[in-house]
Protein backbone atom coordinates (compact mmCIF):
# COMPACT_ATOMS: atom_id res chain seq x y z
CA UNK A 1 0.00 0.00 0.00
CA UNK A 2 2.65 2.66 1.25
CA UNK A 3 4.79 1.60 -2.41
CA UNK A 4 1.60 2.48 -4.46
CA UNK A 5 0.97 5.67 -2.83
CA UNK A 6 4.47 6.48 -2.83
CA UNK A 7 4.54 6.03 -6.83
CA UNK A 8 1.09 7.99 -6.92
CA UNK A 9 2.76 10.79 -5.43
CA UNK A 10 5.77 11.06 -8.17
CA UNK A 11 9.79 12.26 -7.35
CA UNK A 12 11.00 14.25 -4.18
CA UNK A 13 10.16 17.86 -5.54
CA UNK A 14 12.69 20.93 -5.22
CA UNK A 15 10.83 22.32 -2.42
CA UNK A 16 10.68 18.74 -0.72
CA UNK A 17 14.06 18.53 -0.87
CA UNK A 18 14.49 22.32 0.43
CA UNK A 19 12.07 21.03 3.60
CA UNK A 20 14.25 18.09 3.93
CA UNK A 21 17.40 20.25 3.87
CA UNK A 22 16.26 22.77 6.32
CA UNK A 23 14.92 20.57 8.75
CA UNK A 24 18.40 18.79 8.79
CA UNK A 25 19.41 21.99 9.42
CA UNK A 26 17.51 23.07 12.42
CA UNK A 27 17.70 19.58 14.37
CA UNK A 28 21.23 20.10 14.22
CA UNK A 29 21.53 23.46 15.15
CA UNK A 30 19.33 22.03 17.95
CA UNK A 31 21.21 19.18 18.96
CA UNK A 32 24.57 20.93 19.18
CA UNK A 33 22.79 24.50 20.27
CA UNK A 34 25.56 24.27 23.02
CA UNK A 35 28.30 24.00 20.90
CA UNK A 36 27.39 26.59 18.27
CA UNK A 37 25.70 28.66 20.54
CA UNK A 38 22.33 29.00 19.06
CA UNK A 39 19.20 29.13 20.51
CA UNK A 40 16.64 26.34 20.01
CA UNK A 41 14.24 29.09 19.15
CA UNK A 42 16.64 31.04 16.96
CA UNK A 43 17.07 27.58 14.60
CA UNK A 44 13.01 27.28 14.43
CA UNK A 45 13.00 30.71 12.98
CA UNK A 46 15.81 30.62 10.64
CA UNK A 47 13.74 27.44 9.66
CA UNK A 48 11.01 28.76 9.06
CA UNK A 49 12.33 32.46 7.46
CA UNK A 50 14.13 30.22 5.14
CA UNK A 51 11.00 28.12 4.21
CA UNK A 52 8.98 31.33 3.89
CA UNK A 53 12.27 33.31 1.49
CA UNK A 54 13.00 30.10 -0.32
CA UNK A 55 8.64 29.92 -1.21
CA UNK A 56 8.27 26.22 0.21
CA UNK A 57 5.63 28.22 2.38
CA UNK A 58 3.78 31.43 2.19
CA UNK A 59 1.87 33.51 5.17
CA UNK A 60 -1.21 31.71 4.57
CA UNK A 61 0.21 28.59 5.02
CA UNK A 62 1.82 30.02 8.24
CA UNK A 63 -1.50 31.48 8.95
CA UNK A 64 -3.97 29.02 8.13
CA UNK A 65 -1.43 26.24 9.10
CA UNK A 66 -2.25 23.85 5.96
CA UNK A 67 -0.53 20.66 3.75
CA UNK A 68 1.60 20.57 7.23
CA UNK A 69 0.87 17.07 8.20
CA UNK A 70 2.97 14.69 5.35
CA UNK A 71 2.21 11.88 7.31
CA UNK A 72 -1.74 11.89 7.34
CA UNK A 73 -1.81 9.67 4.67
CA UNK A 74 -0.70 6.61 6.56
CA UNK A 75 -3.23 7.10 9.18
CA UNK A 76 -3.39 7.43 12.49
CA UNK A 77 -2.09 4.12 13.27
CA UNK A 78 0.70 4.98 10.97
CA UNK A 79 1.25 8.66 11.68
CA UNK A 80 1.38 6.84 15.70
CA UNK A 81 3.85 4.42 14.84
CA UNK A 82 6.55 6.98 12.72
CA UNK A 83 6.15 9.85 15.34
CA UNK A 84 6.85 7.14 18.31
CA UNK A 85 10.20 5.68 16.59
CA UNK A 86 10.85 8.90 15.76
CA UNK A 87 10.57 10.37 19.50
CA UNK A 88 12.43 7.27 20.66
CA UNK A 89 15.21 7.40 18.04
CA UNK A 90 16.20 10.67 18.59
CA UNK A 91 16.75 10.44 22.18
CA UNK A 92 18.81 6.98 21.56
CA UNK A 93 20.65 9.03 18.86
CA UNK A 94 21.94 12.71 20.27
CA UNK A 95 22.14 13.43 23.85
CA UNK A 96 19.12 15.67 24.25
CA UNK A 97 19.47 17.24 27.94
CA UNK A 98 15.98 18.85 27.54
CA UNK A 99 14.92 16.78 25.50
CA UNK A 100 11.67 15.54 26.86
CA UNK A 101 10.66 19.21 27.81
CA UNK A 102 11.53 19.97 24.52
CA UNK A 103 10.41 17.39 22.02
CA UNK A 104 7.11 16.27 24.35
CA UNK A 105 4.56 18.67 23.18
CA UNK A 106 5.93 18.97 19.78
CA UNK A 107 5.39 15.07 19.25
CA UNK A 108 2.45 15.10 21.20
CA UNK A 109 0.95 17.95 18.77
CA UNK A 110 1.94 16.23 15.79
CA UNK A 111 0.01 13.00 17.30
CA UNK A 112 -3.03 14.59 17.56
CA UNK A 113 -2.87 16.61 14.77
CA UNK A 114 -2.87 13.26 12.70
CA UNK A 115 -5.99 11.80 14.91
CA UNK A 116 -4.17 9.79 17.45
CA UNK A 117 -6.54 9.65 20.29
CA UNK A 118 -5.74 11.65 22.98
CA UNK A 119 -5.31 9.64 26.01
CA UNK A 120 -3.17 6.97 23.85
CA UNK A 121 -0.50 9.78 22.23
CA UNK A 122 -0.39 11.47 25.60
CA UNK A 123 0.62 7.91 27.91
CA UNK A 124 2.53 6.31 24.66
CA UNK A 125 4.96 9.56 24.54
CA UNK A 126 5.17 8.66 28.49
CA UNK A 127 5.88 5.18 28.85
CA UNK A 128 8.34 6.12 25.37
CA UNK A 129 9.69 8.68 27.36
CA UNK A 130 10.67 6.24 30.16
CA UNK A 131 11.81 3.38 27.93
CA UNK A 132 14.65 5.21 26.43
CA UNK A 133 16.41 6.24 29.71
CA UNK A 134 17.76 2.54 29.04
CA UNK A 135 19.82 3.15 26.06
CA UNK A 136 22.65 4.44 26.81
CA UNK A 137 24.97 6.04 29.68
CA UNK A 138 23.15 9.54 28.76
CA UNK A 139 20.08 8.85 27.41
CA UNK A 140 18.25 10.10 30.64
CA UNK A 141 19.00 12.42 33.56
CA UNK A 142 18.60 9.41 35.59
CA UNK A 143 21.02 7.29 33.49
CA UNK A 144 23.60 9.99 33.64
CA UNK A 145 23.19 9.86 37.44
CA UNK A 146 24.26 6.17 37.88
CA UNK A 147 26.94 6.03 35.45
CA UNK A 148 28.24 9.31 37.08
CA UNK A 149 27.96 7.66 40.55
CA UNK A 150 29.98 4.56 39.09
CA UNK A 151 26.81 1.88 39.31
CA UNK A 152 26.97 1.30 35.83
CA UNK A 153 30.42 0.25 33.97
CA UNK A 154 30.49 1.36 30.03
CA UNK A 155 31.80 -1.92 28.30
CA UNK A 156 32.32 -1.42 24.71
CA UNK A 157 29.17 -2.90 23.88
CA UNK A 158 26.99 -0.53 25.14
CA UNK A 159 25.44 0.49 22.70
CA UNK A 160 24.69 -2.80 20.76
CA UNK A 161 23.31 -3.61 24.44
CA UNK A 162 21.10 -0.11 24.37
CA UNK A 163 20.20 -1.43 20.89
CA UNK A 164 18.93 -5.28 21.84
CA UNK A 165 16.49 -3.51 24.65
CA UNK A 166 14.88 -1.09 22.16
CA UNK A 167 13.92 -3.98 20.26
CA UNK A 168 13.07 -5.92 23.38
CA UNK A 169 10.66 -3.60 24.95
CA UNK A 170 9.51 -2.11 20.61
CA UNK A 171 8.26 -5.60 20.53
CA UNK A 172 7.03 -5.84 23.54
CA UNK A 173 5.08 -2.47 23.47
CA UNK A 174 4.24 -3.24 20.27
CA UNK A 175 2.52 -6.75 20.16
CA UNK A 176 1.30 -7.04 23.82
CA UNK A 177 0.70 -3.24 24.32
CA UNK A 178 -1.15 -2.66 21.18
CA UNK A 179 -3.17 -5.27 22.61
CA UNK A 180 -3.10 -3.97 26.20
CA UNK A 181 -4.50 -0.61 25.13
CA UNK A 182 -7.21 -1.95 22.67
CA UNK A 183 -8.71 -3.98 25.93
CA UNK A 184 -8.35 -0.51 27.80
CA UNK A 185 -10.13 0.93 25.19
CA UNK A 186 -7.42 3.50 24.39
CA UNK A 187 -8.10 3.45 21.28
Amino acid sequence: MATKKLNLMGPVTKNEWVMIGTAASCSVSVGFRDAIGIASVVAAMLGLSILLVLGVLDWDDCLSEKNQHRILWLGWPGAFAVLQVSYFCIHYLLQVKRGVRALYSAFLAMHLASGVPNVLAALALAYNTNLFGALTHYSSGQAAVFFGAGHVDLPDNIFKMGFVMALVNAIIWGVVGTFWWKFLGLY
